[in-house]
């Protein structure tokens, strides 16, 4: 259809209904994904506290800023400033709290903010890809992925870092759609940078996302002069490439000036991250020294993840960490890996960053301490990971039909991707089955945990109900003996020392109980040898015995550091002249021979009153004055 305007033409171009019915599929098919991930989400969402302890920690230091305190260390005795974990997501929390969020409401605004996540993902598929369905199909994998709802149910940085992260993808995507220097631009490089910025104080590993920005605004920038080397200019370059070259000094500038408060407050207390010092640790206490140590941690690491943690992360294929990979699980975990790297070569130059981004993100993971493992740590890349994975797959798929001379092959890329949910959907719903039936019991029992874990609580909460709350407690597990005594103190103890380091500690401290449980092993490992070499100085407040009477028992310990033997010895027995001071506060002090009372000495009551004296043997007094 043609107006005519006096001498100009003007061509009125009908509207595309296809293009109106393909925007319409995709808001409704995403708003089906959103059903379907409230419905996920519900069943995997369990009430109980994840025993991992680092969620406590998190709450503790959000609560701990709430109540003004803040960023400092409350479960311990002394409450010190904190710097073990960056300060973000306890912030996150400690504003939720201010707005009456309890450790429920918490939970869910994790929940909410995959589910963003999830349409930030979708939105930037489509925008790499130029496809809906793959950017559709690709969400969907995100929102069923077990691993991704499990981290929405507790409180840990992941999900929030995989929120902010996702949304400096998406405004640098926008970003790069951008050619003149306006309002917008600005508006957008702001908030990619903010966004990174945040993503860093939520979870150190956002290192990565800062130096991929860098990488790939150099890299743009650099391509842009060797391809016009000769053409142009070095101020015809600059005035080119301004605009990569202000977001490349913005995000820096930006970066390093949004650090600066943190890095001087953590010099003005005398703090560092324990990130780099955990860096080193192996199994067992010990650390990397070499070289070749760091080449077998890589082996490993690399073995681990593409053998298990990837297909476990991506595909919820159960694994058995225990076991050494069969050829099958290698077979399994390579194809997903050249599929992945086959998707990663697909992308187009402005799309760089996801290169740099899930690259710099495996090398922190290679090089990280192989003792901790979990698809957790690899989740604020699994929605990335499995863009990759499907972009390749199509290209494959396409490429196939090419080589077998298909006339039509349009239809090959979305029959892929509807067979790859087919395949993944029975990987998927059983986990989730698993956890919905996991999560309908409101508190650990019997019936849904492990006897050492329902040991260990009870424990707990013997402990608050019957030892007043000036006592301190020592306790493997600070965090949990926090919210399971409604906020009261205790101290770990060390997971490895000798007897004698253990007795110092527990006296430095002045620790008066210590639950030894077999939920972890440091108790029975580390404690009880001390226990054992020096009785005299513990005793049996509370005793648990659970099912398997074959199984060592859980005890509440009392210690005292007056109690016991301090004297002369011989083969390790009191054997001379010395003190033992009993439980009951009763004290001998006298003559010793292979560990019994025998010869002159004396006994006093707890008040220092003398009640025996005189010549002893085999621990009685046969001769009194």
């Amino acid at each position: 259809m043609k107006k005519q305007h006096g001498k100009k033409t003007i061509s009125k171009k009908p509207v595309s209904k296809r293009r109106i019915s393909s925007k319409v599929l995709y808001w409704l098919g995403l708003a089906a994904i959103a059903i379907v991930y409230a419905k996920c989400y519900t069943d995997v969402f369990d009430y109980k506290l994840d025993m991992g302890g680092d969620n406590i920690s998190y709450y503790s230091l959000g609560k701990a800023i709430a109540d003004g305190k803040g960023f400092s260390n409350v479960i311990g005795f002394d409450e010190t400033p904190h710097s073990h974990y960056p300060p973000g997501y306890p912030v996150i929390i400690s504003l939720a709290i201010r707005m009456g969020c309890g450790i429920t409401g918490l939970k869910v605004l994790n929940g909410l903010l995959l589910f963003l996540a999830c349409v930030m993902i979708c939105h930037l598929s489509y925008r790499i890809t130029q496809k809906r369905f793959l950017a559709l199909v690709v969400t969907l994998m995100m929102a069923t992925n077990y691993h991704l709802l499990r981290s929405a149910t507790i409180m840990m940085s992941e999900i929030p870092f995989l929120f902010f992260t996702s949304l400096a993808l998406l405004l640098f995507s926008f970003l790069m759609d951008r050619n003149k220097l306006d309002a917008g631009y600005y508006l957008l490089l702001f908030g990619v940078a903010s966004a990174t910025v945040i993503a860093w104080f939520v979870r150190t590993q956002g290192i990565a996302l800062w130096l991929a920005l860098v990488c790939a605004l150099l890299t743009m920038s650099i391509s842009a002069v060797l391809k016009n080397r000769k053409a142009c200019t070095w101020r015809q370059h600059w005035y080119m490439n301004r605009l990569l070259l202000i977001a490349l000094s913005g995000i820096v500038a930006f970066f390093l000036i949004s650090k600066a408060p943190w890095d001087l407050r953590n010099k003005q207390h005398g703090l560092s991250s324990s990130y780099m010092a955990q860096l080193t640790v192996q199994a067992g206490g010990s650390r990397i020294t070499d070289f070749q140590g760091w080449v077998e941690r890589i082996e490993k690491n690399a073995a681990r993840y593409i053998t298990k943690e990837v297909p476990n992360g991506l595909f919820m294929k159960t694994v058995n960490y225990e076991q050494p990979a069969e050829g099958k699980d290698w077979a399994a975990g390579i194809a997903i890996l050249l599929v992945i790297i086959f998707g990663l070569f697909q992308l187009k130059r402005k799309d760089v960053l996801l290169f740099y981004y899930v690259g710099g993100t495996a090398g922190i993971l290679l090089f990280w301490p192989d003792i901790w493992f979990s698809p957790r740590f690899m989740s604020p890349v699994i929605p990335l990971l499995l863009l990759l994975f499907a972009i390749g797959l199509v290209k494959i798929v396409t490429l196939a039909g090419r080589l077998v001379r298909l006339k039509q092959t349009g239809f090959l890329y979305p029959a892929a991707l509807l067979v790859l949910l087919f395949c993944l959907y029975p990987n998927s719903s059983k986990a989730i089955r698993n956890a919905k039936r996991a999560a309908v019991f409101r508190d650990y029992t019997s019936a849904n945990a492990t006897p050492q874990l329902v040991e260990y609580l009870d424990a707990i909460r013997w402990v608050k109900d019957n030892i007043p709350d000036t006592v301190r407690v020592s306790t493997r597990k600070p965090e949990i003996f926090y919210i399971y005594t409604g906020g009261r103190k205790s101290r770990s103890f060390p997971y490895y020392g000798t007897p004698e380091e253990i007795i110092d500690f527990l006296t430095n401290n002045n620790i008066r109980y210590v639950i030894i449980d077999r939920w972890f092993r440091h108790a029975y490992a580390t404690v009880i040898p001390a226990v054992q070499k020096y009785q005299g100085k513990f005793r049996i407040a509370h005793q648990i015995t659970g099912t398997d009477k074959d199984a060592a028992p859980t005890y509440v310990l009392e210690f005292n550091s007056r109690w016991g033997y301090t004297g002369e010895t011989k083969d390790g027995q009191p054997h001379g002249q010395g003190a033992l001071v009993l439980q009951d506060g009763r004290t001998y002090t006298g003559a010793f021979v292979n560990g019994v009372c025998e010869g002159y000495g004396m006994m006093t009551d707890a008040n220092g009153n003398i009640i025996a004296k005189g010549i002893w043997e085999n621990n009685s007094l046969i001769r009194p004055e």
